[in-house]
């Protein structure tokens, strides 16, 4: 009352230029439907917001569509990555069990958005964490004390407050509630307990509040509603004025003779009058209407016209601006919010929707995750599961790809996989298997076996891995042993396009189908260098040359019998360790040292296993490419030993491949 006194007599002195002006109510709240108030006003009880939230279908939007589609595709568990397959998946469908029973109520809401939505809507809501720890509620959680998750509670703000306070001036929490004050109602039963802040998951509004300002409003953050309240109002207001006046732009009008008198008459005289009142209502409707002409002088004749209240030009665009503010001070899209379409030539609304999509992302990430995996960590040690710390969740993507979408990106992985695999980046069984291998398909990247890549390009394995060839590849000697740029012949200096196609010769030696010989021939005459440079830069590549063009597109009606012998008698000649040595060393750890596919042992397990006359086209293929890898790896340099009682990666390899270099 003080501050609005001085404010009265700085008016009664003359002092109007002040930022709250009384006299021109400039930064005051007066509103037409509302009373002028200077003095500042605490944040919206809570039932007025709850009465906003249900009364108010955008309101209630307003709220909730956050929150929903950060959770409509819901979400996915994460196993610790040091599981075995078969232990992760037990693991799992015991967790997401609990999981349901804790976060879904008996009609299904989701509890966890349900907490949400209460913390957007008035500034404050929870979930109480109702575990078994042996310990009292109002202490603090021993995680490592947990035996049982026995129930999760969705708290309104009304349903709990402050009760004790953290009071350690060099703590992180200082000033903030330690222990909450709750109290839950249901049919007949209540119950009030003393609960420790650590065995609460709070939710604020997600709008920045001080915390003086949250202790001045019950510990409470500034509710989403608060802001924008008389905007829903108002726009109740708008609607409903523009409803009532399109009921009304057309008023008939009957002019009866005598009204007055009749209403002052007699009983009979206003009976008769309200009959006719209630057979008009039934009539209003109509467009035309019979009316008494009066005796035959004309006295006592009626008359019926329209009334029209002006044209409605104009009103749909004021309609639409005070939508536009309203979604401007939520910051939802009018496109969700309104389901308005997108104005404009051109316009789609794809902007707004991928905007809205990064603000529900930056949510999920932000507010979202922490919470649920805080869960996901209580119910791993609740059910004694294997590393609780280390289970945690993964989001699908919000954007959902219409047909025509999801057609124009697979057209663009499909061209991206032709282009790598005529480069020899990848093979068409990789691909295959990436984009089909799980029954669907799927745009993730080929896996391609390390050791047969290393072996192409006659490289060791860690530079598959990691780089691009060095310049010792690609020239055949060390860079210290090249001859410095001043002393270079300008006439002989490769381009860039010369060095791209001499390694495309390189790789069609490496993959068998092109002869070394050949190659040395091509390099010298296409390049100037001398034959004895070429052959030096091809290394150790096409050494042992099977051509793999004809092989792989034949079939076993093409090929004949002399052609299976040989190419079995090579296979068994090139390999050197039984079906049973192979499985045997597949099963240890070092096995798995030098690559990350295991398809070449199952291919010559598979090999090694099959009789001469199950052979067939795929088998004799799969049997030259042993034949071919074997003799380019052999020459490769062995390298140190992968770690402490393993070989080298080159020697894992070669076994791999049902070759034991130490045989």
């Amino acid at each position: 009352m003080n501050i609005l006194f001085e404010k009265l007599r700085a008016i009664r002195d003359g002092v109007y230029d002040g930022w709250e002006n009384a006299v021109t109510l400039l930064g005051t709240t007066y509103t037409s439907a509302g009373n002028h108030l200077i003095v500042d006003l605490p944040f919206r009880t809570t039932g007025e917001l709850e009465g906003l939230y249900y009364s108010d279908p955008y309101a209630s939007r307003a709220v909730r569509d956050l929150p929903d589609a950060a959770f409509r595709q819901g979400w996915e568990v994460v196993p610790p990555p040091g599981l075995t397959p078969d232990v992760a998946e037990v693991q799992k469908l015991r967790l997401e069990s609990k999981l349901w029973d804790l976060l879904w109520t008996q009609d299904r809401q989701n509890k966890l958005v349900e907490a949400i939505c209460w913390g957007r809507r008035d500034g404050r809501g929870a979930l109480w964490l109702g575990l078994d720890d042996r310990g009292e509620q109002s202490q603090p959680l021993r995680t490592d004390l947990v035996r049982r998750f026995p129930f999760l509670d969705v708290l309104e703000a009304d349903e709990f407050s402050a009760e004790t306070y953290y009071s350690d001036p060099l703590g992180p929490n200082f000033g903030e509630p330690a222990t909450w004050r709750v109290t839950r109602t249901g049919g007949a039963a209540s119950d009030t307990s003393e609960v420790h802040s650590s065995r609460m998951i709070l939710f604020g509004s997600g709008i920045p509040t001080s915390r003086a300002r949250r202790n001045e409003n019950e510990w409470r953050s500034c509710p989403v509603l608060h802001g924008p309240f008389d905007m829903f109002r108002n726009l109740d207001i708008a609607m409903g004025s523009l409803v009532e006046f399109l009921q009304t732009a057309s008023q008939g009008i009957l002019k009866i003779a005598n009204h007055g008198e009749l209403l002052g008459g007699d009983q009979a005289d206003v009976d008769l009058l309200k009959s006719r009142l209630r057979v008009l209502e039934l009539s209003r409707a109509y467009r035309v209407m019979t009316v008494s002409a009066g005796n035959d002088q004309g006295q006592g004749a009626e008359d019926f016209s329209y009334a029209e209240r002006g044209a409605l030009s104009g009103v749909a665009d004021v309609v639409l601006r005070i939508m536009t503010h309203l979604a401007g001070a939520i910051g939802e899209p009018q496109t969700l919010l309104f389901g308005v379409s997108p104005a404009g030539l051109n316009a789609t609304g794809d902007s707004d929707v991928r905007g809205w999509y990064d603000k529900v992302g930056a949510e999920r990430e932000g507010s979202y995750r922490h919470a649920l995996e805080t869960i996901v960590y209580l119910v791993a040690i609740s059910e004694q599961l294997a590393d609780p710390s280390e289970w945690g969740i993964a989001w699908p993507s919000l954007w959902q790809e219409s047909p025509t979408e999801k057609a124009d990106r697979q057209s663009k992985v499909a061209t991206t996989d032709n282009t790598y695999i005529t480069a020899g980046v990848v093979t068409p069984d990789a691909v295959a298997q990436a984009r089909y291998g799980s029954g669907e398909w799927s745009d993730g990247a080929p896996q391609v076996d390390d050791d047969e890549l290393a072996a192409l390009a006659g490289q060791d394995l860690e530079r598959v891995r990691g780089s691009a060839p060095s310049e010792e590849e690609v020239y055949g000697a060390p860079v210290e042993a090249q001859p410095t740029p001043e002393a270079v012949d300008p006439t002989s200096a490769l381009n860039g396009a010369q060095v791209s196609a001499m390694v495309e010769v390189i790789k069609a030696v490496a993959a068998g189908e092109l002869p070394r010989d050949t190659a040395v021939e091509v390099l010298a005459a296409s390049f100037p260098i001398s034959r004895e440079e070429a052959d030096r830069i091809l290394g150790s590549v096409g050494a042992g040359f099977v051509s793999t063009v004809a092989e792989e597109n034949a079939t076993m009606d093409d090929a004949d019998e002399d052609r299976l012998d040989e190419v079995f008698a090579r296979y068994h000649a090139t390999v050197n360790m039984s079906a049973t040595e192979l499985e045997r060393w597949s099963e240890t750890e070092c096995s798995t040292l030098a690559s990350k596919s295991r398809a070449p042992i199952a291919r010559n397990l598979r090999l090694l296993r099959t009789k001469k006359e199950d052979w067939d086209a795929a088998d004799i293929s799969d049997a030259n490419r042993t034949i071919s890898f074997v003799a380019r790896m052999r020459g490769a340099e062995q390298g140190e030993p992968a770690r402490d009682g393993c070989p080298s990666k080159r020697d894992i390899s070669l076994r791999n491949w049902a070759f034991d270099p130490g045989k």
